[in-house]
């Protein structure tokens, strides 16, 4: 809820990433971070944001566990997961099916039409390109 972000009013910042590509590797999960953009450079450089390939193992796990207990007061966070039984049936559609990129598009965008819903207002956004420009 919107009213739990006490940076509501400012501008913000997302960063949206995904990991897995394959409906045959396993599901593809996107993840968005938002933060006040006031504050865009101090919060990438205090939690290291990158794209997740440039990130070790260990630094994504340190994160992600810093990310999961802290409170609405410096960032804010969702996720979308895609299975690949999802993934394989919307791709096989037959007459309809969409390539990966396409799904990629939506889950990204859908992410971030859901962080708009909330009420924020986004001055820029930083993510891998997944589709045309």
């Amino acid at each position: 809820m919107l009213s739990d972000f006490p940076f509501k009013d400012e501008p913000i910042e997302i960063g949206i990433d995904e990991a897995g590509r394959g409906p045959v590797l396993g599901p593809m999960v996107y993840g968005c971070v938002f933060w006040p953009a006031s504050r865009g450079h101090e919060m990438r450089t205090k939690y290291g944001f990158n794209d997740s390939k440039q990130v070790t193992e260990e630094m994504r796990e340190k994160m992600f566990e810093e990310i999961k207990t802290m409170e609405v007061t410096e960032l804010g966070w969702m996720i979308h997961a895609s299975m690949p039984e999802d993934l394989s049936s919307v791709m096989l559609h037959v007459g309809n099916g969409q390539t990966l990129n396409t799904v990629s598009y939506n889950a990204a965008f859908g992410l971030l039409k859901h962080v708009l819903k909330l009420g924020f207002k986004v001055k820029s956004i930083i993510c891998d390109q997944v589709g045309p420009p």
